[in-house]
């Protein structure tokens, strides 16, 4: 057996103090240089969220600014307007989140004007100005290199030349129509009370109530809240393609001074909308717009503005039952072929028929037919008016192909609808559904009718069953 040899308790003490030591040098010396041979090489030390302006100069005289408010950014030069929140972020970030690719030795550097880094630089002139009105140095961006995707850049009065990625060269150009916020119309829906919309001989206002849209103008009526939903949601789609200020501003010559369409929106205490004029130049369709309040012109899409062009046929209320189904306590069919009962409902989940046919109803069949009488839209609203003898035999409507009738529990009833076709024959039919009492038409499909085409057999169990 080998003997033990004893460790002094000073050698011991000597190698923890050189162990810690040791760690103590690669804590405070290595770790530091690894970490800053490993972050990237920067211009400029930027902090985005301190940037409170920017000012851009180019070649050709042109000098921008824009300032930020509590929540915005906005241009103050060469222009007051506000500004586009993303695209000012997006150049702040791009000069923050530079990485030089080189910097260039005393040596190996030629005169500046070599790199267009004389004066204020042959691309552009940046410079950030912080919270408190603390100014960064001021880059300049130059030519870009003669090979290679690369670009020429260095700090004002610095003599440092350094090379940038081509990104940052491009990124730094931007003109006033950049910069501009081209949303024309931005609103807040929800807080929308009415919508007026002149076009052509066509004029509407449609006004809130509470959830739900009525019609007010050229005639009363609900609206379908999802097709006016549509159409606000657009207001804060519309985006210039093109801003028409001082000379070009002409409202003669934009064609403003007679507009196509106007449409004024309600929004709280403020009303904002737009006219539209003769059709602009260019290769895109387009209109001239002017905005209400402000008077500013623009060209915009004419694709986008076809919403506005309403088709009151579509946009108003199409439901076939205007009923809240919860309230039932009987669905009578009446047909052409002389059939005619009535389901009526003897607990919340059951229905029974009358007559009795000697069969149970299948309770299934029956709530799936409720269902979808509930759910029945027509295709279009073709009529109003509709409340004589003669008119309604135009629709095929003096002799009903079947009618239903909704009886109701709750205060506000429910109504008969009667549905006809002016031609049963034809290859692919159009019905007609009105309801009685009021003298308006809902055309719809065959497909549509199948829901109301009901006979009594299709209710009842198999034979088998019961």
């Amino acid at each position: 057996m080998e003997a033990l040899v004893a460790v002094s308790p000073l050698r011991t003490i000597l190698f923890a103090i050189l162990a810690i030591a040791l760690g103590i040098y690669i804590y405070s010396v290595e770790m530091p240089k690894m970490a800053s041979e490993a972050e990237p090489s920067r211009l400029l030390v930027i902090n985005p969220e301190r940037v409170e302006k920017v000012n851009l100069r180019y070649p050709s005289g042109l000098d921008i600014e824009v300032e930020k408010d509590e929540a915005h950014w906005n241009l103050v030069a060469p222009l007051a307007y506000p500004a586009d929140d993303v695209i000012v972020d997006r150049l702040i970030k791009a000069a923050a989140d530079l990485e030089l690719e080189r910097r260039l030795t005393p040596e190996e550097t030629l005169s500046l004007n070599t790199y267009g880094l004389d004066a204020s630089g042959t691309q552009a002139r940046v410079q950030f100005t912080e919270t408190g009105g603390a100014e960064l140095p001021a880059i300049i961006v130059g030519d870009t290199t003669p090979v290679g995707f690369s670009a020429f850049a260095k700090l004002e009065n610095s003599d440092e030349v350094v090379v940038t990625p081509l990104l940052f060269h491009s990124g730094m150009k931007k003109s006033v129509f950049d910069l501009r916020d081209k949303k024309l119309v931005p609103i807040d829906t929800k807080n929308v009370i009415a919508l007026e919309i002149e076009d052509g001989d066509q004029s509407l206002r449609m006004e809130r109530a509470g959830d739900a849209w009525r019609l007010r103008r050229p005639i009363e009526d609900s609206l379908d809240a999802g097709a006016i939903a549509g159409i606000l949601d657009t207001f804060s789609k519309i985006e210039a393609l093109e801003f028409y200020d001082g000379d070009e501003a002409v409202r003669a010559e934009l064609g403003l001074d007679t507009p196509i369409m106007s449409v004024r929106v309600e929004v709280g205490d403020r009303v904002t909308g737009f006219n539209l004029s003769k059709t602009a130049e260019g290769s895109q369709p387009a209109y001239h717009f002017e905005r209400l309040g402000d008077g500013q012109m623009a060209k915009v899409d004419a694709r986008m503005m076809g919403i506005f062009q309403v088709d009151l046929g579509i946009v108003r209320d199409r439901a076939i039952f205007r009923c809240d189904f919860n309230t039932l306590t009987a669905v009578r069919f009446t047909r052409a072929d002389g059939e005619s009962f009535t389901l009526e409902r003897e607990a919340e989940d059951a229905w029974s028929m009358e007559p009795p046919l000697g069969r149970s109803v299948n309770q299934h069949a029956a709530k799936r037919v409720l269902r979808g009488l509930g759910e029945l839209t027509g295709e279009r609203v073709m009529a109003d008016n509709v409340d004589t003898e003669a008119k309604r035999t135009f629709y095929g409507l003096d002799t009903p192909v079947v009618e239903v009738a909704l009886l109701s529990g709750g205060e506000d009833g429910c109504p008969t609808v009667a549905v006809g076709t002016p031609d049963p024959q034809a290859a692919e039919p159009i019905y007609y559904f009105q309801e009685r009492g009021s003298g308006k038409i809902l055309s719809a499909p065959g497909h549509t009718f199948s829901r109301v085409d009901i006979n009594a057999e299709s209710l009842l169990t198999p034979a088998s069953q019961d």
